[in-house]
């Protein structure tokens, strides 16, 4: 999942439709700085990929996340996961 993009969100909706103001200031971010190619992936969708996220970057509590990442020249931008 993360290694097709060279830019990931995970957000609350979609970028057309963001869910969240999180996920919205994102993709207001990315369009700002000209960044129209990512990946988008709406974790509300799905549990268990809230779930991998968690595990995967490592976080010991399942609090709202508000960060970016950096995983072998990938840019993994993660918002608000409850």
């Amino acid at each position: 999942m993360v290694k097709k993009d060279k830019v990931v969100v995970f957000m609350k909706g979609t970028p057309a439709q963001p869910m969240c103001g999180f996920s919205n200031a994102v993709v207001q971010i990315l369009r700002m700085h000209g960044v129209d190619s990512y990946a988008a992936y709406n974790v509300l969708d799905d549990q268990d990929v809230r779930e991998e996220i968690i595990s995967f970057s490592n976080w010991k509590k399942k609090y709202c996340i508000n960060e970016k990442l950096s995983y072998n020249n990938y840019q993994l931008i993660i918002i608000d996961i409850c």
